[in-house]
């Protein structure tokens, strides 16, 4: 931490996933914007902290408060000591404590060349359903057999968006009671789902990074399943970075 000037020209108040918001009590607050908990608090102003600005290079924040005084963080929460195991830092991935998945992302930022290479096999690109599968799915919810209607309904959910266009198809169409009670709840659990909260933030890992070699792996990730969540934020990963880049030029 250090006091600096104001500087020209504004940055946003969110980078990637994260967000910053200035407190009445003089301390800067991040955020992660999918579980809206709080991540990091960083106090040192005297007064209101006023605005905040992320810096392009994805590492560091500036604060200012209203008597004018501003200072650059560190967004990385050095811990001492060893790095935790991998397998410990991915399972932190899915933690609901957003504050200690935040800690894992840094400790996988901070070896990259590793942590690349263990991501890029624990987190694999969402693979296609070819549509004629998700029609016979559809289908099978009509069928006589009880568990032939179980395993579609848990194979279309799974699905997820990639189902969500022929399930809002079929519903157009005059369907049996049974078959519109299925469609319509499937319909409902993927529009609620939200993105795995671990994909998003192994991505946002790969996205800090920035090595040619975490870019290939998110445009792997990019590569997968169209309308995905996973897919789409990977593809956004990617233009955040290129931004970010191009303004620290």
């Amino acid at each position: 931490m250090g006091p600096v000037g104001r500087c020209a020209g504004e940055a946003p108040r969110q980078l990637g996933k994260w967000f910053a918001s200035g407190g009445t009590d003089g301390a800067l607050s991040i955020w992660e914007v999918a579980s809206g908990e709080r991540i990091r608090r960083l106090a040192g102003h005297s007064t209101t902290v006023s605005s905040a600005e992320f810096h392009p290079d994805g590492q560091t924040i500036a604060s200012f408060g209203q008597d004018g005084e501003g200072f650059i963080w560190s967004l990385n929460p050095k811990t001492d000591g060893p790095r935790r195991p991998l397998a410990e830092l991915w399972d932190a991935l899915d933690s609901v404590d957003a504050a200690e998945a935040y800690s894992a992302q840094w400790q996988l930022v901070a070896d990259p060349e590793v942590s690349v290479r263990f991501l890029r096999k624990q987190l694999p690109a969402v693979p296609v359903i070819l549509v004629a599968k998700i029609n016979q799915w559809i289908d099978d919810l009509d069928n006589p057999k009880f568990l032939v209607r179980d395993a579609a309904t848990a194979a279309l959910e799974s699905a997820g968006p990639q189902a969500h266009d022929r399930i809002r198809a079929a519903l157009a169409k005059g369907v049996s009671l049974e078959m519109r009670r299925r469609l319509e709840q499937i319909a409902r659990k993927i529009d609620a789902a939200p993105m795995p909260l671990r994909a998003m933030r192994t991505i946002q890992v790969l996205e800090l990074i920035g090595t040619p070699e975490a870019r290939i792996v998110l445009e792997g990730l990019a590569s997968g399943a169209p309308s995905v969540a996973q897919s789409e934020e990977a593809k956004a990963a990617l233009e955040r970075r290129a931004k970010r880049e191009s303004l620290a030029k």
